[in-house]
Parts: structure tokens; sequence; C-alpha cells
């Protein structure tokens, strides 16, 4: 029984009364980089919470199929998402394959949703927002500020949208980590510069090393998720060192390695080649034996992207 409210005016201390977002942009790719860089700056700003129109708001075209589905891929990475403009906006508009690829999306938005509450909560006690644009997120590594089109998703996820009709683009993976691909077994090694190509129903995405990404079921609405087992699946980014984010916190860390579990949950996981130890209240790390890719496209720091 919370009250929401909706808005998009900014002002001195409305930081304070989520949700936001950005307005109108133009339905065109001009508009969906544009408004990825204004969810980076109002995050830099002190609001936690932003999004976008989902397709653009207006324009003289409607959004195409390539833009509405790279847009709500983007959206599924932020705080709240909507599809929203002047128009048809419903995936089904746009036929087949197009409805697909879209539902493939959504259903990704609803298993991420047990991450997000564990991410919105750490906002509220700390003050981050929900996407912390290169700066914030990594201070030390003066290349990756840069990249004004790549944020970190809460603290486990490095999320690089794709913004022009090319199916290429280029991803920094700031130095001190390793990364792990969300789609593939791949690894790599932190501070380099790599080219990924990604179809409709893909954008680069990264684990960092250290964190567990916790995962939902796939569900038709909020009301089918269950508060007191909410995730059914972790995907565990090498050893674990950070405290995961999850909602009501079903899962915890204990001591770098070791995750407390409860007894009664079933969960599937993903390792990228580590290995885990089931005990009956806890996840154990055992050895990890990674095969780490190196530079595959690196620029010079002193180089624009």
């Amino acid at each position: 029984n919370e009250t929401l409210i909706w808005a998009r005016d900014g002002f001195i201390g409305s930081q304070r009364y989520p949700i936001q977002w950005g307005g109108d942009p133009q339905s065109d790719w001009g508009g969906l980089a544009a408004s990825i860089r204004g969810m980076l700056g109002y995050g830099l700003s002190g609001v936690p919470y932003y999004s976008s129109d989902i397709g653009g708001f207006y324009g003289d075209n409607q959004p195409s199929p390539d833009l509405y589905l790279r847009w709500l891929a983007h959206g599924v990475f932020s705080s709240h998402c909507r599809l929203h403009g002047i128009g048809a906006r419903e995936p089904w508009v746009f036929g087949e394959p197009y409805q697909q690829i879209a539902k493939h999306w959504l259903n990704l938005r609803y298993r991420l949703l047990p991450y997000l509450q564990g991410v919105i909560n750490n906002a509220v006690q700390n003050s981050l927002p929900v996407a912390q644009a290169m700066p914030l997120a990594f201070p030390e590594d003066p290349v990756s500020w840069a990249y004004e089109h790549q944020y970190l998703f809460g603290p486990a996820l490095l999320v690089r949208p794709i913004i022009t009709a090319s199916d290429r683009v280029l991803v920094w993976l700031p130095k001190g980590s390793r990364w792990f691909d969300f789609w593939s077994t791949d690894i790599y090694e932190g501070g380099q510069l790599i080219e990924i190509k990604a179809g409709l129903d893909r954008i680069p995405v990264f684990g960092r090393e250290g964190h567990v990404l916790a995962l939902g079921p796939e569900v038709a609405t909020t009301a089918q998720i269950n508060p007191q087992q909410p995730i059914n699946e972790l995907w565990l980014f090498g050893k674990t060192t950070e405290q995961p984010l999850v909602m009501n916190n079903v899962i915890s860390l204990e001591a770098a390695g070791v995750i407390s579990v409860d007894s009664g949950t079933v969960l599937r996981l993903r390792s990228w080649g580590s290995s885990w130890t089931r005990k009956a209240d806890s996840l154990r790390y055992d050895k990890y034996i990674p095969k780490v890719i190196g530079v595959a496209a690196r620029r010079q720091e002193n180089e624009s992207p």
C-alpha cells in the first residue's frame, strides 16, 4: 500500500522522492544515446532511480524494430522500465521475430527483480544510484571515464547498451577486476577495450569478479514472485568476496567464498568454471581454474574512445 510518486521534474531534494524519468526523448538513435547519458548524469547528481520512454516518445516516424529492441534492452537494465510514447509501443505491434525477442527481454527483466530489489535497498542505505557512471563506479580507472554510454548496474553487472544501427560495439572493461560474459563462458581481464558483436537479443553485459547475481524464476507478473523464496538461480562470478544484493537478503556472505543459503532453497548454479560445494545451509567455494581472455582489442590509454 505504498504511494508511488512518478515525476520528471528535478529540484533540490527531489532525490528523496522516487521515481523519475527523463521526459520525452525523440524516437531515434540520438534519443536513446541521450537518455543513457541523462540517466548517468542524473545519478551523479544524487538521484538513484531513472528510466526513459522505451522506443522514444515522439518523432516524425515510429521507432524501427531495431531501435525499439535496443531501447528495450537498455530499459531492462534500468531501475524501472516503461514502454511509452506517441503511437503503439506494445511488442506485438512489431510482429515476428521481434515480438519473441521483446518477450525474451521482458522475461529477463522479471528474473532480475530479486537482484534489483537488493540494489534498490542498497541505494536507500548508501545513496548510490542504481546505474553508476564510470567515474563514480571506477574512480581508480580514469580511462573508463570517457565511456559515457556504459554503466555499472548495481555492483555486479557492467552494461553497455547498443546505441546505433550496428550490431558491433566497443566496451571498456575497467581494470582491477575480471569480467564474466553474461551470454557465454568467456572471462576477460580488466583494463582492455574489446569489440562485441551482438544480435537484437543481446547487448554486452558482464559480471564483476567477486560478486553474485541472484535470479528469480520466469513469471508473468510480480504477484507470482514468492517473497520468501524469490530466487532459483545464482550466477557466481569467481570466488565471492562481496555481499550479495538480493530481495529480503535470502542469501548472504559468511566469509570469502562462503554463501549462506536457506536449507529449503533449491538453486541452480552457474559458475564459469569455478567449483562450489553445497552444504545444507551454505555454498562453499572449492577452486577456480579459469580460461581468461587477455587483450582482444586494446587501444592506447591516450587515445579517445
